[in-house]
């Protein structure tokens, strides 16, 4: 009984931490009874249930990954050891995080149920599932400043420049001795 209620407080205190709420309807007192307890604990899953996606815990998820693959197995009529390596590769996509975001799994969080997992493809030549990278990412040459033209270095001469000076100063000579015959 004492680990029981031991079990009860830490649920307590983890869902007052959860829901930065100081007080709860249940007194220590009226916990002691094993009736009370299960009504509490019946009202930590009601509140529990509407959460989203992300928001579970991990335990939580790998329950509704089960029985995703159990109806996927049915809907897909997959064999015993497909339905095995899928869950075995939905667990290790948890593990890593690939299923962690809201987008990665549609959920209902009013029924409690895994719709689907749009991500999720089966290749049925080497029977194995994968994940497709659903996330559409832009270019990072598309985020750089644009590549700037390389200057030419003219041999020419330009206006204003020493050389042109010099070379003007010829051509007015020539036109001055020009239109002096």
């Amino acid at each position: 009984m004492s680990k029981e209620l031991q079990e009860l407080k830490n649920i307590k205190y983890k869902s007052m931490i959860l829901s930065n709420n100081s007080h709860n309807n249940l007194s220590p007192r009226e916990i002691n009874d094993t009736a009370n307890i299960n009504d509490f604990l019946e009202k930590e899953k009601k509140q529990h249930t509407g959460e989203h996606w992300s928001k579970l815990d991990k335990t939580i998820k790998m329950q509704k990954i089960r029985a995703y693959v159990e109806k996927y197995s049915i809907d897909n009529s997959l064999n015993q050891k497909d339905e095995k390596s899928l869950l075995v590769f939905l667990t290790t996509s948890l593990d890593q995080k690939k299923l962690s975001k809201t987008k990665d799994v549609v959920y209902d969080k009013t029924t409690g149920v895994i719709k689907s997992i749009p991500s999720l493809l089966f290749n049925q030549t080497h029977k194995k599932f994968t994940l497709k990278r659903c996330e559409k990412r832009q270019s990072t040459m598309r985020s750089l400043a644009p590549k700037r033209a390389n200057k030419t270095v003219r041999t020419g001469s330009r206006p204003g420049s020493a050389s042109a000076s010099k070379n003007n100063s010829n051509h007015n000579s020539d036109d001055e001795s020009s239109g002096a015959k």
